[in-house]
């Protein structure tokens, strides 16, 4: 975070943290400046510890000024993360993803979609009723499950604390209030595209799993749609990396855990609008498989009279029924492989060998995505 962005920040949060009287151990007073920066770096990852002798706070003035701090976040209003209201806004969203999508092949993508396991310390009775519940035999930890959905920018258009750690992805999405409801209700040809966990639809499209992937023009969809579908992954990875008190068990309370989980994806957002952060920054280890030429192809697919002017591919039949777990979306985007004679470059088959061949392999109906 720049300093002006920390400046910015201290004026949006500044009169819900004003004291009344507090000073700190030499008789300063506490002010907007010292909570958020105390907040900012133990969110950051920095120990209570260090904290109260660089701030030159009691350690109970420190852990007030951190609960000031997140419950300034959660109330401010200006901060929310927030799903598009309008078509212009979901216009904005599909052009950035249609920019990143190699000739423009998934040029209806309105954000992508994952979930997010965070480990915490084991929930008491009092807190829940069934503690077990949040124990994920995957992670071997206690945890609850997230869901989040980004834009082209690694931005949040969603992000929720929505089950326990045993909730699988597909449940969760139907207890993340407004994120479902905002997919269900985009015009036909625009989508959600996330992991083989989530139901496919014709509003969210998933890859083929098992055998299918044999195929070549399906193998060629799976590749192309990574390259958006990794942009929640890229999300997730700069959220934990920037407020690095995710990056180990949450020892607070199951509500406060949820707060804290809520206040980094809040900044998150922040920090990349304020500091005009772009897609193409990516931070040290990211890896893109976007092909050259990704920008130059224009969009030919448009179909002028759809609703609100945004439907945009081109071989949907016009009378059809929609049956869960299946897309005509999918099957349009198929055709245009097909047609386009794409298939997975070469490159990324080379990259992906050596682990392939180094892995056990497991039958196929074992295979369960995750």
């Amino acid at each position: 975070m720049s300093y002006p962005a920390f400046e910015n920040l201290v004026n949006i949060l500044r009169d819900d943290l004003r004291r009344v009287s507090a000073n700190c151990r030499s008789g300063a007073p506490i002010t907007a400046e010292i909570i958020v920066g105390m907040g900012i770096r133990w969110l950051a990852g920095e120990k209570y510890q260090s904290l109260v002798d660089i701030f030159d706070v009691s350690r109970t003035e420190h852990y007030k000024c951190r609960k000031d701090f997140i419950s300034a976040l959660l109330r401010n209003k200006t901060l929310g993360i927030k799903l598009p209201k309008c078509p212009e806004d979901w216009e904005d969203v599909r052009s950035g993803f249609a920019r990143k999508s190699y000739l423009q092949l998934f040029h209806g993508c309105c954000g992508a979609l994952d979930g997010f396991f965070q480990p915490m310390n084991k929930p008491t009775i009092g807190e829940c009723n069934k503690p077990i519940g949040y124990h994920s035999g995957h992670y071997k930890s206690y945890g609850v499950n997230c869901q989040g959905a980004c834009d082209s920018r690694l931005r949040f258009l969603f992000f929720g604390v929505v089950g326990a750690g045993t909730c699988h992805d597909s449940n969760a999405l139907d207890t993340a209030a407004g994120l479902k409801e905002a997919i269900e209700s985009l015009c036909l040809g625009l989508y959600f595209v996330g992991d083989a966990a989530y139901n496919l639809s014709e509003r969210l499209l998933v890859p083929f799993t098992g055998s299918q992937r044999e195929d070549p023009d399906k193998d060629a969809f799976n590749f192309y749609l990574s390259q958006l579908r990794i942009r929640i992954e890229m999300a997730f990875g700069r959220l934990v990396n920037k407020w690095r008190i995710l990056k180990t068990k949450l020892e607070c309370d199951l509500t406060r855990n949820a707060e804290i989980i809520m206040c980094c994806a809040i900044l998150h957002n922040y920090v990349i609008n304020a500091d005009n952060i772009g897609a193409d920054d990516t931070m040290e280890g990211e890896e893109s498989d976007t092909m050259e030429g990704d920008d130059s192809a224009t969009n030919d697919f448009i179909i002028r009279n759809a609703p609100s002017g945004m439907s945009y591919l081109p071989n949907i039949p016009e009378d059809f029924e929609e049956i869960e777990g299946t897309s005509q979306t999918r099957t349009a985007i198929i055709e245009d492989i097909t047609d386009m004679n794409l298939r997975r470059p070469d490159h990324n088959i080379q990259r992906n060998a050596p682990a392939a061949a180094n892995e056990p392999q497991i039958p196929d109906e074992y295979y369960h995505p995750t």
